[in-house]
């Protein structure tokens, strides 16, 4: 069952939300950690890598959320139900579990944030939206929260934090959940990094609406 393994990955990081992470796995690039969460039996989890491209060409990636499924792995659907700004959207995404466990999905508000130089912050959590509603098979995730944080690295490229804390409800296999905890991180940034040199000429018209490293350029 998913509690007992959570729990003990939780007590591996020893402490509060403020305690050191600890890693489990470091493959390709990719280091995937967990730690505590103050008040909860599940563990937040973290995995960062290196991509060689600029913050902004990152995220016109992950914007993108209809292209979610090509590369979030298990990302089964994912589209935007409501704009509710240019930088805030709401979002459903549908996440493919195997036989005999049901999918599971939720409705999330997402949004975008320039939190330094050279840093952008994409955020959500899962929120109630009652004309949404469950779909008959498909458990709703109702405790989900997650970031991508992009910074520019020092020697050149993009540091991508991704951070996810989720509950996903019900039983749930203990090789399953060690899926969610490391493998579902380390493939999904794995699989960003793949995709983002698509993203120059893919989103080329909004990068040089949006990048300074391309505003004025003739061609990358």
């Amino acid at each position: 069952m998913i509690g007992s393994l959570l729990a003990g990955l939780a007590f591996l990081a020893l402490g509060d939300a403020t305690a050191a992470w600890h890693e489990l796995a470091r493959e390709d690039g990719v280091a995937v950690a967990v730690r505590e969460r103050a008040g909860s039996p599940l563990p937040e989890i973290r995995a960062v890598t290196l991509i060689d491209a600029t913050p902004w060409e990152v995220l016109a990636v992950i914007r993108d959320v209809g292209s979610h499924p090509e590369w979030v792995t298990d990302c089964a659907e994912a589209r935007v139900l409501r704009e509710e700004s240019e930088t805030v959207w709401i979002v459903y995404q549908r996440t493919r579990l195997p036989w005999p466990v049901s999918d599971r999905d939720s409705v999330s508000s997402t949004e975008l944030a320039i939190v330094g130089d050279g840093e952008l912050l994409v955020s959500w959590h899962a929120i109630a939206e009652p004309q949404w509603s469950e779909r008959e098979g498909i458990v709703r995730m109702r405790t989900l929260e997650g970031s991508y944080r992009l910074r520019s690295g020092a020697a050149g490229g993009t540091e991508v934090e991704y951070r996810l804390f989720l509950d996903p409800e019900g039983v749930v296999p203990a090789w399953l959940a060690r899926r969610f905890i490391v493998d579902v991180p380390l493939e999904t940034l794995r699989q960003l990094r793949a995709r983002v040199p698509g993203a120059r000429s893919r989103y080329e018209a909004w990068l040089r609406e949006h990048d300074p490293a391309w505003r004025g350029r003739a061609g990358r």
